[in-house]
């Protein structure tokens, strides 16, 4: 069945002209957006952005006004997309967070939502993919409620190693990965629910009700799909 891409939840906004066509208020490689329906692997390569990435998303239960709240669900969903980069003995040389905004957040901020990338040392590192994540979020979020969380990473490459930091001690960063590889292994045997971070004992965290839901932790499927349209990409030097 043929699917039409969802602009709104990409926080792409759109308007209706008086012709009765959709036109897309931030120009990329396409102006306009016909109603032909279109499989989804068609429009990525009409973009030129289809490639492997791993990722998740979630349409929270709730609007969420908290930003400590909001937070605890993107470290969340950050530590998912670590674990599954793991899994697949991959690491990300590209992050990118995308906040849906509450229907009423929407209509009043004129814009569904944003997506942000940022372009990172390869790494799938749980502590570093989630502070990456938080300084997207902050960068870019100014109060509005929000209703839809994804996170996705890109530009993968095979871990064939650990490539250490010079600016912490190899001790530490071997330390992380350990941590890492005990954490998943668990996970595993034992299934997610046993071992949690704390945060996800905080109101607002759905890592734990998520857990059973198919497609959700025990999903760890890879995905080769096109990545939501990017408002802005960064790059730490």
């Amino acid at each position: 069945m043929a699917h039409l891409p969802n602009i709104p939840h990409d926080g792409v906004p759109v308007s209706l002209t008086e012709e009765g066509a959709v036109e897309l208020r931030k120009v990329g490689k396409i102006r306009d957006f016909d109603f032909e329906p279109k499989h989804h692997w068609d429009v990525g390569e009409n973009l030129g952005i289809l490639e492997a990435s791993l990722g998740n998303s979630q349409v929270l239960p709730r609007d969420y006004f908290n930003q400590v709240e909001i937070e605890t669900v993107i470290k969340e969903v950050g530590e998912q997309v670590a674990a599954r980069l793991r899994h697949h003995h991959k690491l990300a040389g590209c992050l990118s967070l995308s906040i849906g905004f509450s229907y009423a957040a929407a209509e009043a901020d004129g814009r569904g939502g944003f997506h942000q990338a940022l372009k990172i040392k390869p790494t799938n590192d749980n502590q570093v993919l989630t502070q990456q994540l938080l300084w997207l979020f902050r960068q870019n979020w100014d109060g509005q409620a929000v209703r839809n969380i994804g996170v996705y990473s890109s530009k993968l490459s095979a871990n064939s190693g650990q490539q250490l930091n010079l600016f912490e001690t190899p001790r530490n960063q071997i330390r992380h990965s350990r941590l890492n590889q005990v954490i998943d292994e668990i996970h595993r045997q034992f299934g997610f629910t046993k071992l949690v971070y704390a945060t996800s004992l905080l109101k607002g965290g759905t890592a734990i009700k998520r857990a059973s839901l198919v497609g959700g932790h025990n999903g760890g499927k890879r995905i080769h799909r096109p990545l939501p349209l990017i408002d802005n990409v960064f790059q730490i030097s």
